[in-house]
This record gives structure tokens, C-alpha cells and sequence, in this order.
């Protein structure tokens, strides 16, 4: 049995190579939206008291990204791996790590770090007006002094 060739004319097969080539055209560009996709994590970072902390540090564990909070303690950061971890720091507190786990949205509560202080440094200074001097002092105190 011969297969029979099928002739098309010249209009229908250009019709055919521009469907040919808009379908394909379609599947690179939806294969390169997912193959370059970032996953948006948003959240929101607040203290033990839970009141909203502007400029915590937001940064993916290993990664060169980062985020900040805004005024509202609110962040969000695009990151290539939803099973990553995020590491929260902000001066005065503990810094925290928290493991994506798939989730697009994480809420976090530090807690303030209860370092003592031993010693206190008091500086001062001085400017006599007939003399074209500065002085200086230092004093180290015991804390228990206060």
C-alpha cells in the first residue's frame, strides 16, 4: 500500500508553518516563565510585644538577596527556592532562621537579646575661652555606680 502524498497549496502551507511557529514560540516562552520564575515571600516582622519592627534584615540563608522592613515591620524578597531559609537580624535582638518550607508568606517575632552590660564608658570634653585647647576625658565606671 502507497501512502499518498498530500499536496498543499502555497496560502494553506503558510498558514500551517504560522501555526507551527506561533505554537512554538508559545511553549519556549512558557517554558522560560517557569524555568526563571522567583517565588515572592511576603511577611511581617514584629517584637515579643507584637509591635511592628522597620529595618529588619531580610536575607536568604547562602544567597546574595535580601529585604528590608518598612516602616509597618512588612518585607517581602524574591527568592529562587521556596525551601530555603530566611535569617532575620536587627540590632538589640536575637537573630532568628526560618525554613520556607514551600510557604509564600511568613510572620516573625523576635525576641530582644538580654545581654548585660558590666562597665559604662563616659566621655567628655572641654573648651577653655581664653585658650585655643580642647581637652579630654575619659572615665570607666562600674556599672553598679548607676
Amino acid at each position: 500500500m502507497n501512502p499518498q502524498l498530500v499536496h498543499f497549496s502555497p496560502a494553506v502551507r503558510s498558514k500551517i508553518m504560522m501555526r507551527i511557529t506561533i505554537t512554538f514560540a508559545f511553549l519556549i516562552t512558557v517554558f522560560l516563565q517557569i524555568s526563571l520564575a522567583q517565588n515572592i515571600i511576603k511577611g511581617k516582622v514584629t517584637d515579643d510585644k507584637g509591635l511592628a519592627l522597620p529595618g529588619v534584615s531580610v536575607q536568604l540563608k547562602g544567597k546574595d538577596v535580601g529585604a528590608t522592613t518598612d516602616k509597618d515591620g512588612a518585607f517581602t524578597i524574591s527568592v529562587d527556592d521556596k525551601n530555603g531559609t530566611l535569617v532575620f537580624s536587627y540590632v538589640g535582638f536575637t537573630p532568628q532562621e526560618i525554613a520556607l518550607k514551600g510557604r509564600s508568606s511568613v510572620n516573625v517575632s523576635l525576641s530582644p537579646e538580654s545581654k548585660a552590660l558590666s562597665d559604662v564608658v563616659v566621655v567628655g570634653y572641654g573648651k577653655q575661652k581664653n585658650r585655643r585647647e580642647t581637652t579630654f576625658e575619659a572615665v570607666r565606671l562600674p556599672l553598679n555606680v548607676f
